[in-house]
């Protein structure tokens, strides 16, 4: 579990209030393991015990009891989640599967059971087989962060290190999507480098889309990193330059990179 916030670290985060990646909780219950979930399967997030929906500081229970069970919760999560200061480490039982080697890790995909893996890639769960290490590393070099790190022995194990941000590097709710329909409008007067950053951005929306056509907003955003609103203001772009067209009706119509 992660350390212990300095006050000046939580009073930040109390006045920013809740948002796409902060949750406040008066008391942990069963939820917790979902609200884990649900951050580790977006952009990750923070769920901080003991305060109401409010930011109103009310405590919480920190004896060894406590603290045992909220760690038991996360450890019942399939694949195991832990978070830590510096790194959020993502386990599941069982090494390599048959085929793949240390050596040929990430170039090629094996399938543990290959009937349950093809139902999920038709039930587009899968994007892609075989892609999702690539994507990783095409994600964390697009925005300059260190790259996961693998482990294999009777566990598999990949850790994603995690910056150490000070009390005002906390960006409020709302602000990153403010930030990035801004940087989108004035990209001229920015120069160079906002102008890469976007077109960065604009490659992984592309590679995501030739990749799976049904994507979701949702599943865009995770890939390229940015806000679900950040997503919709790029595609919005993309269409408007005549690089993707959008079929069918808006819940399950197709993208199509056509450029």
């Amino acid at each position: 579990m992660t350390n212990p916030l300095s006050l000046q670290k939580l009073d930040a985060l109390l006045r920013s209030g809740e948002s796409y990646t902060l949750e406040f909780k008066e008391r942990p219950d069963k939820s917790l393991a979902a609200e884990a979930c649900a951050f580790a399967n977006a952009s990750g997030g923070r769920v901080v015990i003991g305060v109401t929906d409010q930011g109103v500081v009310v405590g919480t229970d920190t004896s060894n009891a406590a603290r045992s069970w909220a760690q038991d919760t996360l450890n019942h999560i399939e694949p195991r989640l832990q978070t830590f200061d510096d790194r959020v480490d993502i386990t599941n039982p069982g090494g390599l599967p048959k085929g793949v080697t240390k050596e040929n890790f990430g170039t090629i995909s094996v399938a543990r059971n290959g009937v349950i893996a093809n139902l999920l890639h038709r039930a587009h769960y899968i994007e892609k087989m075989g892609a999702g290490i690539p994507h990783m590393q095409h994600a964390t070099n697009a925005r300059k962060v260190p790259a996961p790190t693998f482990s294999f022995d009777e566990f598999f194990r990949i850790s994603f290190p995690r910056p150490v941000l000070a009390a005002d590097e906390i960006v409020p709710a709302g602000a990153q999507e403010t930030k990035e329909k801004t940087i989108g409008k004035t990209v001229e007067s920015k120069g160079a480098t906002t102008g890469k950053t976007r077109e960065k951005t604009r490659d992984l929306l592309m590679d995501a889309i030739r990749a799976n056509s049904l994507a979701t907003t949702q599943e865009l955003a995770q890939v390229a990193g940015i806000s679900p609103k950040g997503v919709e203001w790029q595609l919005e772009r993309l269409k408007k330059d005549g690089v993707i067209t959008r079929s069918g009706p808006d819940k399950d119509g197709r993208w199509e990179v056509v450029a």
